[in-house]
């Protein structure tokens, strides 16, 4: 019975081992499958350990940050990141995707807010994280680039800002 309802053998295609709407699970399977693995996540302990806790209130956090600054409230935003980016830097090791998109998300917030200063060292700091990731012709480094030779431009040093600049259109 527990092997059905956490779906482990009945309600996948065999061949591609995905679901598919003819293999779709139907009637009580559907609602029991999810709260199946929350009691075995649960009982288990992997969820007692804290690091799981730890990252879905990180990312509740990066939610919430995210919806402050599409409302246009920069500064509740960085608030949040900055929250949210305390949590994985104690989860996660250093050079975590995470870690580079919520210091520059943070980085962002502070210069859409007109607080230039402290969004330098923030950009600053996920270059490299961009870099350690996917060293040649990555668009979220480029991204990176951009962010900071733009923040440079607005704090009028266009000599930093242009190599950035360039490299990020030569990517």
């Amino acid at each position: 019975m527990l092997v059905f309802m956490l779906g482990l053998g009945h309600g996948c295609n065999p061949r591609t081992r995905a679901w598919t709407p003819k293999h779709r699970p139907r009637g009580w399977g559907r609602i029991a499958r999810p709260a199946c693995w929350m009691w075995l996540s649960v009982s288990l302990g992997c969820a007692a350990g804290g690091v799981y806790s730890d990252a879905d209130e990180a990312a509740r956090l990066t939610l919430s940050a995210r919806q402050q600054y599409q409302a246009g409230r920069c500064l509740s935003a960085a608030a949040l990141y900055q929250r949210a980016l305390t949590i994985q830097e104690s989860v996660f090791p250093a050079n975590d995707p995470m870690i580079a998109r919520l210091v520059t998300h943070l980085g962002l917030s502070y210069r859409a807010s007109g607080d230039l200063e402290p969004a330098a060292p923030l950009l600053v700091r996920a270059l490299p994280l961009y870099q350690a990731m996917r060293p040649s012709r990555s668009l979220k480094l480029a991204n990176a680039q951009t962010h900071l030779g733009l923040l440079y431009r607005a704090l009028g040093d266009p000599r930093r800002a242009e190599p950035l600049l360039v490299s990020a259109l030569a990517l």
